[in-house]
């Protein structure tokens, strides 16, 4: 197998090449944080794809801060995925890439699971990070008229070692674990935290996205547990103290999450997630 992976010296990325190499593939890495020695080598990597696969990570994935350089972060996120399908269709390669739990905006409720056969209106879109990875997702759907074989992955809240380098806005229990071992420090939730959402280890994310490769499946899948924790139950969990904080752009805020994992299951068969106990105890 040939994979050329976007975005790899990132949280989900690194994983991925670690993965894809166990496996005996042949890999490709490609980050703007990390740019080899050889320019022209990273320009024929982009230019000239000789690949089976493109896993595409690379992205700006912060919902809160997207707004903050909003002309790069398009760029980033909407030109390049257009790039790499462009030039999948020269090349015949097949392009995995990441959406994000995102674009259900305004779609889940504690009564239904987000699922990939739910219409999504963009106009209903507040996030502009959503709108990017919407944005994604159709230009892949117009490209796979023309031949181009992609498969779109809604990840939901992907969370392990490595995820602590994120920015310190983001909610996730790597924060909480480095705040909960700082006496006198507590861990922000935004809102009261009785909001829930789809927490999935990166572990489980990483061995899913390797058998979506190996699936040839195409579409839109969504990559989560189905399974939903409050902030205020994973807080507990963490044992940590608690500074309870006004939600800084609640016309945009995810309240809850939870995949669907109907699609999922039936490309890569059964498989066990961490719990999130047992994934804390990672951390």
């Amino acid at each position: 197998m040939q994979l050329l992976i976007t975005g790899s010296a990132g949280f989900i990325g690194s994983h991925c090449v670690r993965a894809a190499l166990d496996r005996g593939w042949d890999v490709d890495g490609f980050d703007l944080s990390h740019p080899s020695e050889n320019k022209r080598a990273d320009t024929r990597l982009l230019t000239e794809i000789r690949t089976d696969v493109v896993l595409h990570l690379a992205a700006y994935s912060s919902l809160a801060g997207f707004s903050g350089a909003m002309a790069s972060n398009y760029v980033n996120n909407v030109a390049g995925c257009w790039n790499v399908l462009r030039l999948a269709q020269q090349s015949g390669a097949r392009v995995v890439y990441a959406s994000s739990s995102a674009v259900y905006e305004n779609s889940g409720d504690e009564d239904e699971s987000n699922s990939e056969w739910t219409p999504l209106d963009s106009s209903d879109l507040v996030s502009h990070y959503a709108k990017s990875k919407l944005m994604n997702e159709m230009m892949a759907g117009s490209f796979a008229e023309i031949g181009v074989k992609s498969l779109g992955m809604r990840i939901f809240n992907a969370y392990g070692p490595g995820d602590e380098k994120k920015p310190a806005d983001r909610q996730a229990p790597p924060t909480w674990m480095m705040a909960a071992k700082r006496a006198g420090v507590p861990a922000v939730i935004y809102g009261d935290g009785f909001q829930s959402k789809d927490f999935i280890h990166i572990d489980d994310v990483t061995e899913i996205i390797m058998r979506l490769i190996e699936s040839g499946a195409t579409g839109i899948v969504n990559v989560g547990t189905g399974v939903a924790t409050s902030f205020n139950a994973l807080a507990e969990l963490i044992m940590c103290e608690v500074a309870y904080k006004p939600i800084p752009h609640p016309e945009s805020y995810q309240y809850f999450t939870r995949a669907d994992t109907t699609r999922l299951r039936s490309i890569i068969g059964e498989h066990r997630f961490k719990s999130i106990e047992e994934g804390v105890k990672t951390l």
